[in-house]
């Protein structure tokens, strides 16, 4: 009888921390910090403003091509930004990206940095995101190569 009742709160114990009916339990997901898994990280920095202010360095540096009436080709400028004067988001959301027809591309990623390209088909807007990972992954650059 002793196991009998032993055996009924094991399963009523198990059961109290099921999901509800109805309710999925979730698989695990990598962390968005674990340096394998760069496209949970970016997942989860186009959607969140929140993680977009964690996971961003500064002072942040920033790369604009100008054209200057003496030139006849666009004249790179460089500048670093404190935090103080970045808007967010950063990085478009997937709405954003959607309602402006933008498509997202990792085209570089090795053992500690990762790049995003961010371009609309058709015309010359094209802006690349530089990521590091140290103990997370961490935006650090940015370059808008628009014309």
């Amino acid at each position: 009888m002793r196991y009998i009742v032993a055996i009924t709160a094991g399963i009523l114990a198990a059961c109290s921390t099921a999901p509800g009916p109805g309710k999925l339990m979730k698989a695990d997901r990598p962390s968005i910090c674990d340096k394998a898994h760069f496209q949970d990280f970016i997942d989860s920095f186009s959607e969140d403003v929140q993680v977009q202010r964690k996971h961003t360095e500064f002072p942040l540096h920033k790369r604009e091509y100008r054209h200057v009436t003496t030139q006849v080709d666009p004249v790179p400028v460089e500048s670093v930004v404190k935090e103080s004067d970045v808007r967010f988001p950063v990085y478009p959301s997937p709405n954003e990206m959607h309602a402006r027809s933008l498509t997202a591309e990792v085209v570089a990623q090795n053992a500690g940095n990762a790049e995003v390209r961010v371009s609309r088909a058709d015309t010359n807007y094209l802006v690349v995101y530089s990521f590091e990972h140290k103990s997370c992954w961490k935006l650090v650059r940015v370059e808008d190569r628009s014309l």
